[in-house]
């Protein structure tokens, strides 16, 4: 899917900047899934379409997504994490995808330790975790961890955002599947996202 790079400088620097604390490790995708339901002028309505990705991974998004892809630090080594998102009546729906130098246990940990600090610093509020089974496409599950934020946006303007994430890791890969929202979401958008999260 193409991705318009150059269209990033048409939109107003206060835009992209409002959304820089929301996604912090990923901000340049915040802003390029804000770029593009702009140039859609896309309906607020879900148009769901389930997405099977190479990466290794099924899941429903409510809009076309755009993707990007860039190398991310993680302890002193560069890995590239590709990002598909979906913005929709303010809020994104993304799943990024980091792919490790290998397929250890400790390798995954780390990855995961990393997105879930990433994710928590971008609002000033007390992260709730709890563990949850994320399927595989093949049946069973692995273990992965929901993360559950709410308070105003680190830096910029201070918005009251939500975020909603499930991570997991499998294989050469750590998964973070992820909505960001001005307010609290329905809880059957959220269901039909993350109920539609499986792992090949």
């Amino acid at each position: 899917m193409p991705v318009l790079p150059t269209a990033i400088h048409a939109m107003p620097k206060e835009v992209i900047d409002s959304l820089r604390p929301l996604f912090r490790p990923l901000r340049h995708f915040a802003a390029l899934a804000c770029v593009s339901a702009a140039l859609a002028a896309c309906s607020p309505s879900y148009d769901w379409r389930t997405l099977h990705n190479d990466a290794g991974y099924t899941i429903d998004l409510p809009a076309k997504p755009t993707v990007e892809e860039q190398p991310v630090a993680l302890g002193g080594t560069s890995m590239p994490m590709r990002m598909q998102a979906a913005h929709v009546d303010g809020a994104v729906f993304a799943v990024g995808t980091l792919t490790l130098p290998d397929d250890r246990d400790d390798t995954r940990r780390t990855a995961l330790e990393f997105l879930r600090a990433g994710l928590s610093r971008n609002l000033e509020g007390a992260p709730q975790t709890a563990s949850v089974p994320v399927p595989l496409a093949a049946g069973g599950a692995v273990n992965g961890l929901e993360l559950r934020i709410a308070g105003a946006a680190a830096g910029g303007d201070r918005a009251r955002k939500t975020i909603v994430a499930r991570l997991a890791a499998r294989g050469r890969h750590a998964y973070q599947a992820v909505v960001i929202a001005d307010g609290p979401l329905a809880q059957e958008q959220l269901d039909q996202f993350f109920g539609s999260f499986k792992l090949d």
